[in-house]
């Protein structure tokens, strides 16, 4: 059984790392605008040239490890479980802080939503609970079913969870709306309609 969990857990945040690398590397501009957006992070453009080499990074090491086994998995799962951990906290605080904006996260131009928060805060929790029996993990160099099972597993867990904020968007839902920003002291104020006009 810690075997399959293992498994499971590890070949579904490796894929989801290099899914999620690969895809940023190929759009450098969408993680660049969304951080901007957000303005959360002092050198924006810098973190998003980091995020995809880190996230290609952590995925081949982890999947290094689960071709041979070793510490290259576990080296890799604790990589994940930080830097997930990371987005998951990120995202929680640019959503509470009520800027809102793209979430950064996808090709698909997608808004901030808890359901970024919970993908972030599931895959953390995938990789701590690898990383706790990466020893059991089944390399990609043994046979029979259970390597076939959990590669199944991995797969749609995998899927499911990247495509989850995407499943769960409603266009017709407002977004997050932007905090009003006050006008400056003696600035014009527009007049006042007669529909307006206090009683």
């Amino acid at each position: 059984m810690a075997a399959l969990t293992a498994s499971v857990a590890g070949y579904s945040v490796v894929f989801t790392l290099l899914l999620a690398g690969i895809g940023h590397l190929a759009r450098p501009g969408v993680l660049r605008a969304a951080l901007v957006t957000h303005g959360v992070l002092p050198a924006p453009a810098a973190v998003a040239a980091v995020v995809p080499v880190v996230e290609v990074a952590l995925g081949a090491a982890g999947a290094a490890g689960l071709v041979s086994g070793g510490r290259l998995l576990t080296a890799g799962l604790a990589g994940a479980a930080a830097l997930l951990a990371g987005y998951a906290g990120y995202s929680w605080r640019v959503l509470a802080s009520g800027v809102g904006g793209p979430c950064g996260c996808s090709r698909r131009e997608l808004p901030m939503s808890g359901w970024v928060v919970a993908r972030a805060a599931a895959l953390a929790a995938l990789a701590g609970l690898g990383l706790a029996f990466a020893g059991s993990a089944l390399p990609l160099r043994s046979a029979g079913s259970h390597l076939v099972i959990a590669l199944l597993a991995a797969a749609a867990f995998g899927l499911l969870l990247w495509q989850l904020p995407a499943a769960m968007y409603d266009p017709a839902r407002p977004a997050v709306p932007a905090p009003a920003v006050p006008a400056p002291a003696g600035a014009a104020q527009p007049a006042l309609t007669h529909q307006e006009v206090p009683a």
